[in-house]
């Protein structure tokens, strides 16, 4: 996986991959690191709360519960309002909560929705 590979780069050469990539590849990446807190620290402020904005609020979530709180509210003050108040939610949850593990994604159906009209 392209995550892998990212984990033998170093610092330099992962800062000219994440300008490369933009912020929407960058997040998509982020999603499948386990261990980002160099990965997000690598990046501005404003750069890493963009890419946190492009992630699901369940990952952006788990990459923030790896830096310091100071950092966390630092990144978090610095989203856009919609991905602040999704993380927020599962924020406002105990660990212990089965909402501190949701994800804030969801779909809508009709309830006179067939199943195959569902699925298109």
């Amino acid at each position: 996986m392209q995550a892998d590979a990212v984990k033998l780069l170093d610092k330099d050469s992962r800062i000219r991959l994440n300008k490369i990539l933009g912020v929407e590849w960058t997040a998509e990446v982020f999603s499948y690191l386990e261990d980002t807190p160099e990965n997000i620290e690598e990046l501005t402020v404003d750069e890493a709360a963009d890419v946190l904005e492009k992630m699901d609020a369940d990952d952006a979530v788990d990459i923030l519960d790896n830096v310091s709180e100071e950092e966390r509210q630092a990144l978090i003050s610095h989203m856009e309002k919609d991905a602040k108040e999704d993380v927020c939610l599962i924020y406002s949850y105990n660990d212990d909560e089965i909402g501190s593990k949701m994800t804030t994604n969801f779909i809508c159906i009709n309830n006179r929705q067939t199943i195959k009209g569902a699925m298109k």
